[in-house]
């Protein structure tokens, strides 16, 4: 077997943490995409799509709610995820 702790040691360096937060980064952004999608495909079965608006030419106010919604959990996600690698339990 092959030492690997100097691949370790990198990820413990300035330059490795750099990599390790953009890669988590990416990866909370993918993750809260993937639940954005979800909950608007979610939402979007449901009888909020066919919300109506109240008053005199108001126009359908469904999908302008569910795209909303579906844009914050994705900023939530976003938010969280990270946080959850770096507590510690």
């Amino acid at each position: 077997m092959r030492d690997f702790r100097w691949f370790t040691d990198f990820f413990n360096t300035g330059l490795g943490t750099a990599i390790k937060a953009v890669l988590l980064l990416v990866l909370a952004f993918i993750v809260a995409a993937i639940a954005k999608s979800l909950i608007v495909k979610l939402l979007s079965r449901t009888k909020l799509a066919t919300l109506k608006g109240t008053g005199e030419g108001a126009e359908n106010q469904g999908p302008k709610t569910i795209d909303l919604i579906g844009k914050l959990v994705q900023l939530v996600v976003f938010l969280v995820c990270p946080a959850w690698h770096t507590s510690r339990w």
